[in-house]
């Protein structure tokens, strides 16, 4: 399902419409990484080198394969402009430490608001 509007594909016979579609998502090649990375930056108005943190995720394999994942690496740029992620060895480790992230950010609004 999408939000996008497209046309209703039927088929040949009576019309019927086909609901037989496959999609994938194929994410971020290994240029698009630094350029998401370069615009999440500029819009946070950090004024944080984001060289340093492409470095970070080209020097672990690991890490380097969940960047090509969108919202994983959106919460990866969100962790490191909170200063709560460093050079982890792990993807357990760098997912703890996201989890934790957000729980203390969201923790610290409520605790704000009430």
């Amino acid at each position: 399902m999408t939000s996008r509007p497209m046309p209703v594909i039927k088929s040949s016979e009576n019309n019927v419409i086909d609901f037989n579609h496959h999609l994938r998502c194929i994410g971020f090649i290994d240029d698009n990484i630094p350029k998401f990375v370069e615009k999440y930056f500029t819009q946070a108005k950090r004024g944080q080198s984001e060289t340093e943190f492409v470095t970070l995720l080209q020097s672990n394999r690991n890490i380097w394969a969940i960047s090509h994942v969108p919202v994983s690496l959106e919460l990866l740029c969100y962790s490191w402009l909170k200063k709560k992620v460093q050079g982890q060895s792990t993807i357990s480790s760098l997912y703890t430490d996201v989890v934790k992230n957000i729980f203390s950010t969201v923790f610290d609004k409520k605790k704000g608001t009430e």
